[in-house]
């Protein structure tokens, strides 16, 4: 049996245990769904100086160091050497579910995480433009304690005292490696990014249990992974005009190595005994095809406007979920009011790939479509430019925090970014 799912089956295990205390103890399992970074979306964190204040509507343009990531045939543009670095995102996450929870109070999780989230660098070689790049799209970092008071109990005339949750998840994804793009013709280019991937994870979920007449219940859980993949990008650029430009890429992650250890604790409040699972594997996360097509006018050299549109593929995967096909969009717009200032902002989608969320089901998978905006404004100086910009997304959904329960939680997620990000172009 696979880390994942015989993780999922040991905790489900011992959340039947713990139910026969607490009548199911809505919360014993808050939490517990396997998060990884924030699988269930595919646009968490926009990356570069450019593209980020655009809403990531960048595939048609990708005329700078963050074009690797984006599309690599557009930095063939890019003759001159080109270096541009987000020194910093801070990204904060609010999730808020409703009263369904746990004795009929809510549950609140909250994550953060500051980082550089992008550097490039690009500079002419031969006919074309080679470059390096480093980016981080997907990034959580939460360290949680909150105390549910006065709860009741299915056990006859004890209640639960005290219900303390300690939860601390780190998990964050990396990707580096070259790109190459190559002009085929002063209308055509192409261009291929090889990134090596990184993903690393760490869940801790701790929780205590104190009864009215004295007795205690203790459980845990612990989870760590270290993936490693390749993740290889191949983009086209056309100009049917001088005011028109068209892309296209295809993305694919294969994971080649991964490690993982899933440990499940209990000491139920009836015994004395502590119970233990520890479990060991390898197993590849299957990641889907990415295919964005995009689109860029040029009304004049004050202006630009761009559009993307992002497809990615299902997948079949036991162990970590099956996800389902997406599409989500972006428009961006950028004007230059003079040329030592200019203005961008933009509005994207970021839809769930899990399942909608039926009635009657247990154990599925959290689903929150997200909807956001960015703003950002750039100083240009003697070559260089500095960039501060903010993201912001919200979104609505539905969830299932306890598990083997029917019950639904109704789910609110907001997200605002702070980024401040530094190019330079010689």
């Amino acid at each position: 049996m696979d880390t994942v799912t015989a993780a999922a089956a040991g905790f489900r295990e011992m959340c039947t245990l713990l139910g026969r205390v607490l009548g199911c103890l809505a919360a014993l399992s808050v939490a517990a769904p396997l998060a990884w970074a924030d699988a269930n979306h595919y646009v968490n964190v926009l990356v570069g100086e450019r593209a980020a204040g655009m809403a990531g509507a960048y595939t048609a343009v990708s005329d700078d160091a963050s074009g690797m990531f984006y599309n690599p045939a557009g930095i063939s543009f890019a003759r001159e050497t080109s270096l541009s670095a987000s020194m910093n995102a801070y990204r904060l996450v609010r999730d808020e579910y409703d009263g369904r929870v746990l004795g009929g109070q809510g549950w609140e999780r909250t994550s953060s995480s500051l980082l550089p989230n992008y550097f490039g660098l690009t500079h002419p070689l031969g006919h074309g433009v080679l470059g390096f790049s480093y980016a981080v799209p997907d990034s959580v970092s939460t360290d949680q304690d909150q105390v549910f008071e006065d709860l009741p109990s299915s056990i006859p005339g004890v209640r639960v005292d005290r219900h303390r949750i300690n939860f601390n998840e780190q998990d964050t994804l990396y990707l580096f490696g070259p790109s190459y793009g190559l002009a085929l013709g002063p209308k055509v280019s192409v261009g291929v990014t090889l990134y090596a991937q990184r993903r690393t994870t760490e869940f801790i979920l701790s929780q205590m249990v104190e009864l009215s007449d004295g007795r205690f219940q203790l459980s845990s859980r612990y989870l760590d992974v270290d993936e490693w993949g390749v993740r290889p990008l191949v983009g086209i650029m056309v100009s049917p005009t001088d005011r028109v430009a068209l892309g296209v890429t295809v993305a694919r992650t294969w994971v080649l190595h991964s490690d993982a250890r899933s440990q499940v604790t209990l000491k139920p409040h009836d015994t004395d005994e502590v119970f233990e699972e520890v479990l060991d594997a390898g197993d590849h996360r299957r990641y889907p095809y990415e295919v964005r097509f995009g689109v860029a006018v040029f009304p004049n050299q004050n202006w630009l406007v761009s559009a993307d549109a992002v497809y990615d593929s299902a997948t079949r995967d036991p162990a970590f979920g099956d996800r389902r096909v997406t599409w989500n969009g972006a428009v961006g717009v950028e004007y230059y009011w003079s040329p030592a200032w200019a203005v961008r902002a933009g509005v994207f989608s970021d839809r769930a790939n899990t399942p909608d969320v039926r009635d009657g089901g247990t154990d599925q998978m959290e689903h929150v479509d997200r909807y956001g905006a960015s703003l950002s404004l750039t100083r240009f100086r003697r070559g260089a430019s500095l960039t501060f910009g903010v993201i912001y997304a919200r979104g609505k959904g539905e969830a299932q925090l306890v598990g083997g329960s029917t019950d639904i939680q109704d789910v609110t997620e907001t997200s605002i970014t702070a980024f401040l990000a530094a190019s330079y172009r010689n």
